[in-house]
């Protein structure tokens, strides 16, 4: 608050008493006394002989009131950071604090170093006391580099004529995100062997029996919940245990029930005993069905018929086809068949592997009608069973992404902190927005899944 230098003069009279006590007074006309104070009171001297007072305020110098006053907010400017291809805005503002007009006499800003803001300052501006001036600066981030620039103000301010205001705009490139998938349990394959046992099958059989461990090696490696049992082309009974994960020697089992002998019936009805033995019939049969516990809720099923006959079943391919898939639907079934897919009323064109199997148009028709088809019978066994193992289970093969990745080939997936390389799998950004896996490169129910990529925040 201000206080109010007032010259007083002041008129103080005192009493005069004579030496003899005797009550003769004379009045005594004391000077004029000039006072600085900072209130209207009244100042008396006790005598007459005290000297004039002066009490001076503690103003400011130069007074507030006469002079122009800038102020700017922010001091300083610090923004972002701000992601790729986003905006950002801010503001500065010019206030005319003193009583008397501010004068800015000029507004420079240094934009050389900052190419991705836009601003638009005046060149001067008059400022009545209490006006302000505001202005926007736009960071519009192009390129990911962090941007500085700075405002200069001149002004006829007695407090601060020359105002610096350092600006940084701060950059961050495009934002990455990492998409985590956590599985929660281990994939079910159910997986049923018809054995044609009939005389001619003796080596095919071995074939079957020795490369046992190229079908056990991916199920164990994969870490499936496997079933696999055995019947034969005239029994819908299982020739062993089911074989498992705990089975203690899971090759040496496999090896011993393929080897299904050859004094089996010559009419061989391999469809018919997997109708049966998957529940389908009458008759105490359904050893690997839904009613003797054995078929799991989100299984897969696999049938793999391995016969050198067309098969005598009594039922047309479509009913059968119709029962199998049936069991698990028709996502979640294959079937093989492992027999001479040659027709012999076809061309040759060289590349028929002519043995003693006969040609099987009934089998090479159930596994066209599903997923799975037909194998040669007289080829690779090694590189059959593999197959089959590997296509014996419903991986999970598509993985959401969270947000739109900005470049495809950029990205990066691991699965358990391993690298999965982009021939693995591909970007699907029309269907969806996810990584779909190829089966055979698929992670199995437990695997940790990370999809990182860069991604588009503001556009």
């Amino acid at each position: 608050m201000r206080k109010v230098l007032a010259v007083v003069t002041i008129l103080c009279s005192t009493s005069c008493v004579s030496e003899n006590g005797i009550g003769d007074r004379k009045k005594a006309l004391v000077p004029e006394q000039t006072i600085v104070s900072d209130t209207f009171d009244s100042f008396c001297p006790e005598t007459s002989d005290t000297a004039s007072t002066t009490i001076t305020p503690p103003y400011e110098d130069p007074p507030l009131g006469g002079h122009p006053r800038i102020e700017v907010f922010p001091g300083a400017i610090e923004i972002g950071p701000t992601d790729r291809e986003c905006e950002a805005t801010t503001k500065v503002r010019i206030r005319s604090v003193g009583q008397k007009p501010l004068i800015v006499e000029s507004i420079e800003w240094s934009s050389v170093g900052a190419p991705d803001v836009i601003a638009s300052h005046p060149p001067d501006a008059i400022l009545a006391p209490g006006d302000e001036l505001v202005f926007e600066y736009r960071q519009i981030e192009n390129d990911g580099i962090d941007d500085f620039a700075r405002l200069f103000i001149r002004s006829n301010a007695i407090n601060d004529p020359y105002v610096v205001v350092d600006q940084n705009f701060r950059a961050n490139d495009y934002p990455t995100q990492m998409d985590t998938h956590v599985g929660v349990e281990k994939y079910k394959a159910d997986v049923l062997f018809v054995i044609d046992n009939s005389c001619s099958m003796g080596e095919e059989q071995a074939a079957l029996s020795s490369n046992a461990v190229k079908f056990a090696s991916p199920l164990i490696s994969s870490d499936i919940d496997f079933q696999v049992g055995v019947i034969t082309t005239d029994s819908a009974s299982l020739r062993g245990p089911i074989i498992t994960p705990s089975t203690p020697d899971i090759v040496g089992e496999l090896q011993a029930q393929f080897l299904a002998g050859t004094s089996g019936n010559p009419y061989e009805i391999g469809m018919e005993m997997a109708f049966q033995a998957t529940g389908g019939g009458p008759g105490p049969f359904g050893a690997f069905s839904w009613d003797s516990g054995v078929l799991r809720e989100d299984s897969y099923l696999t049938i793999v018929f391995v016969t050198d006959e067309p098969g005598d079943d009594s039922r047309t391919v479509i009913e059968y086809s119709d029962w199998f898939q049936s069991i698990y639907g028709s996502d979640s079934l294959a079937i093989y068949s492992v027999i001479n897919a040659d027709d012999p009323e076809a061309p040759d064109t060289g590349r028929k592997d002519l043995c003693a199997a006969l040609y099987a148009p009934r089998y090479v028709e159930l596994s066209m009608l599903n997923p799975g088809g037909p194998l040669n019978i007289c080829g690779s066994w090694g590189e059959g069973l593999t197959m089959i193992a590997e296509s014996s289970y419903v991986p999970i093969t598509e993985f959401e992404m969270s947000r739109s990745p900005i470049e495809p080939d950029q990205i990066a997936v691991t699965i358990d902190g391993r690298i999965s390389p982009p021939s693995d799998w591909e970007y699907d950004g029309t269907a969806g927005n996810k990584i779909v896996f190829d089966r055979g490169a698929a992670p199995t129910g437990k695997d940790v899944v990370q999809i990182e990529y860069d991604y588009l925040a503001c556009r």
